[in-house]
């Protein structure tokens, strides 16, 4: 289904490398730790905290303001540090430039632009309906104890970072949760480390798997595990078949921005009526799940079809 035509052009000495590939995954990693540490200090100074004192907020929230916003600048400034600071080094490294990687320079077309709405809107539910699934298999005790532990911890610091009682931290959460997610991990996973992929394998079918493997790994969900990794291989897709991240920003941005606004929704309905979870997703069984995942395989054939005739 993919052709052979390569996704960006690229020096021909390049950084494009197994070395590469371990900078990038190591310094992600490295950084991850730093600034996590250093939004924590820097947090913990303007909040009148102290490090401990912000380090302790932080892994017990107790729903203030000040948690709150404790939560939302530490994850702002270590996500921006740990997710762009590598590529960004890469790029100087290699000689290339953010324009390069991301393939920037080639403009969106607009069947393109619609067809990948259309590809989101039924990603949405199929892959909330294959978390649900997998949360309610019979699994080993063990593995349900520690998938259980990592999703707690996560849902609770959604809950922290989401929660929102005014329009103003609505449109603060999707700028900061919604959009800059979506640009620095589709410059990481779909620009720098796909290009890798690409360029060391020369195989681009595996070097959309492999990143789509990473950028699912480094969640850190049990449960959502399948449907990131679906969506990285859906996004790694549009990326190689494009030449751009752009059409994949735009999907991630509005995945992320329906979980925000489903959040904020169930916030103003709690402060109405005291009762939280009111809007969720579509509910689906196995039927209309199949009708998403086809209708998907339905639009992909279409957008293929539109980059093929455009080359003719």
């Amino acid at each position: 289904m993919l052709d052979d035509k390569p996704l960006f052009e690229k020096p021909a000495k390049s950084f494009y490398t197994p070395w590469g590939l371990a900078f990038v995954l190591v310094f992600l990693f490295l950084f991850q730790i730093i600034f996590y540490f250093l939004a924590v200090y820097t947090g913990g100074l303007i909040y009148d905290l102290g490090f401990h004192g912000a380090l302790n907020l932080l892994n017990e929230p107790d729903g203030t303001s000040k948690a709150i916003n404790l939560a939302r600048y530490t994850n702002v400034v270590s996500f921006t540090g740990y997710m762009f600071l590598p590529v960004l080094l890469f790029t100087i490294i290699n000689k290339t430039s953010l324009s390069v990687e991301g393939g920037l320079k080639i403009p969106m077309r607009r069947p393109l632009f619609f067809l990948s709405i259309l590809i989101l809107a039924l990603t949405i539910p199929l892959v909330d309906y294959v978390t649900g699934s997998l949360q309610n298999l019979d699994l080993p005790q063990s593995l349900k104890y520690w998938a259980n532990r990592f999703e707690q911890s996560r849902e609770e610091q959604f809950n922290t970072l989401l929660e929102m009682h005014q329009p103003s931290e609505l449109i603060f959460c999707i700028l900061t949760i919604g959009l800059l997610p979506a640009v620095l991990e589709e410059f990481m996973f779909r620009g720098v480390i796909m290009n890798i992929f690409l360029k060391i394998l020369r195989n681009k079918n595996t070097a959309i798997f492999l990143q789509a493997i990473v950028f699912s790994v480094l969640h850190f969900s049990f449960y959502q595990l399948p449907g990131i990794l679906f969506m990285g291989i859906l996004f790694g897709f549009v990326a190689q078949k494009t030449g751009t991240i752009l059409y994949g920003i735009i999907m991630h941005f509005l995945f992320n921005t329906t979980t925000i606004v489903l959040y904020y929704l169930n916030f103003m309905e709690f402060d109405k009526s005291g009762v939280f979870g009111k809007y969720q997703s579509l509910p689906l069984n196995i039927f209309t799940a199949i009708a998403c995942f086809f209708g998907i395989v339905i639009f992909l054939r279409l957008f293929n079809r539109v980059i093929r005739n455009s080359h003719e």
